[in-house]
Order: C-alpha cells, then structure tokens, then sequence
C-alpha cells in the first residue's frame, strides 16, 4: 500500500504509523519554512523511517520565502511528482494508493497559502490512477469553502475517466482552465524545464 499525502501540512501521525513498516510506502509533499511551519521539524526530509521501514517514509518539505517572485502551485507539485514520487510509486508497485487529500494547498486557502488549482489535483490523481489503478481519495479538508469546492470536484471528474482516456483528461483540463488542446505531455515537460530552486 502507497499513501501519498498532499496537504499542506506533513502528516506526522500517519508517518509515525508506518515508521517501521517496509508494506507501507508513506509519501508527503508540504510547506516546511526550515521548520516554521507546523509541525515543524517533523517534515524534514531527514526523516525516512526506521528498521525494516528505513527508506519507505518519503518527505518533501518546501520553504516559503517573501522573495519569491511568484507562488508556489501546480508546476512545482508535477515536478516534485514527475521527478521522485512517480518514479518511487512506480518502483514500489503498490496494490493501493491512498491520497490524503488536504486541499489547504489549494490556490486561495488562506492557511497554506500556495496554488495548487483543479488541474494540479487532476494531473497528480490521473496520473496516480495510471501507477495503481485501486485508488482511495480521502478528504481531508481545507479552509476556503471555494478551494475546497473546485479542487475536490476536479479530483471527483478526474477519477470518472478511465485511466487511460488521455482525451477525457483533456477535455476535463479545457474545464478546469487549460487552452484547449492541452495535454499532459505539455503540463509535465513545462514543469521540468525550470524548476524553483527549492524544488531540486
């Protein structure tokens, strides 16, 4: 079984399940700040589990900086996806994938303050489906009544598709924003060809 968790926050409880455990591949992508942000130092990346289930506890912590000139969303999160977390999912070969959907990374929550939108959630779950078609969504909520409303309907119309619809997916991404005519070979070469600094 594969959990991968993209809520804002790390989820340390979860991570602390699996410690051990070398069947349960734990995977979470959040907002670290160098430790600021809650629950601080249990997001670092450092923290890859213990005894048998030494390596099966994945982090991907980011910090947030005022400088940044523009925030962190849907092309940071394929990279992170297209360069560790599908090549690790794929090599694990679960026969579950559970997403701790927390949509407080959502573009507008007023708590994780990045932007993930509908079609970040769509790519990454669509392309979950592909790794392991058994897949649970768990809602975990967010803080803005809006976010959490398009960003868990787009996870929802994503996993109507079959995994392989590529031209369902683009239509859905038509929907959800995209020019039409995008496809997810166009979303993931534009996340890998600049990645932010704090995403290599």
């Amino acid at each position: 079984m594969c959990i991968f968790d993209w809520d804002v926050h790390v989820g340390d409880g979860t991570s602390n399940c699996f410690w051990e455990d070398d069947t349960v591949l734990y995977l979470s992508i959040h907002r670290f700040d160098l430790g600021a942000f809650y629950p601080g130092p249990n997001g670092k990346h450092t923290n890859i589990g213990e005894g048998k289930g030494r390596g099966f506890n994945v982090h991907f912590p980011f910090n947030v900086e005022k400088s940044m000139k523009s925030q962190i969303g849907d092309v940071d999160y394929i990279y992170a996806c297209e360069s560790i977390f599908f090549p690790i999912i794929k090599e694990f070969n679960p026969d579950l994938l559970i997403i701790s959907a927390g949509f407080d990374s959502a573009l507008g929550d007023p708590l994780g303050q990045i932007g993930v939108t509908p079609v970040g959630y769509a790519y990454m779950t669509q392309n979950f489906r592909a790794l392991c078609p058994k897949i649970v969504v768990a809602l975990e909520g967010g803080y803005d009544l809006n976010a959490l409303e398009v960003s868990s309907e787009a996870v929802i119309e994503t996993l109507r598709l079959h995994p392989k619809d590529n031209e369902g997916f683009e239509r859905l991404l038509h929907t959800l924003g995209c020019e039409e005519g995008t496809t997810m070979e166009q979303l993931r070469i534009k996340s890998l060809l600049h990645p932010r600094e704090s995403f290599k």
